[in-house]
């Protein structure tokens, strides 16, 4: 299901940066999440995004991550994808995410 209804919180905590994405994490979003993560870093060298409220997650969402990473290794911020769970997890781990980011604290995934 669809619904293109979603929304950033952001939240800082003990140097650390957490980026809330709650219901649809797509296309709609691109703009509120950028503004989350450039402006939302402050001094906090680590970022979080947070994935446990999310229902659903397009190709969309995915690039958002992809450009949200660049963005960071240029800054030298450390980032990590947590509580993802139900439809985010399983696209994230099928389209192989786990070579650039660490999901729910696991390991990133060296490439072969």
């Amino acid at each position: 299901m669809n619904d293109s209804s979603g929304s950033v919180k952001v939240s800082d905590s003990n140097g650390c940066t957490t980026l809330y994405i709650k219901g649809s994490f797509v296309f709609n979003l691109q703009s509120e999440f950028r503004n989350a993560y450039e402006r939302g870093l402050g001094t906090n060298r680590k970022l979080q995004v947070d994935l446990f409220e999310t229902e659903y997650m397009d190709s969309s969402g995915l690039g958002m991550l992809l450009v949200m990473r660049k963005f960071l290794d240029k800054a030298g911020v450390a980032y990590e994808i947590v509580r993802s769970r139900g439809q985010t997890y399983d696209l994230l781990k099928m389209t192989h995410f786990n070579k650039y980011f660490s999901i729910n604290g696991e390991d990133v995934v060296p490439s072969k």
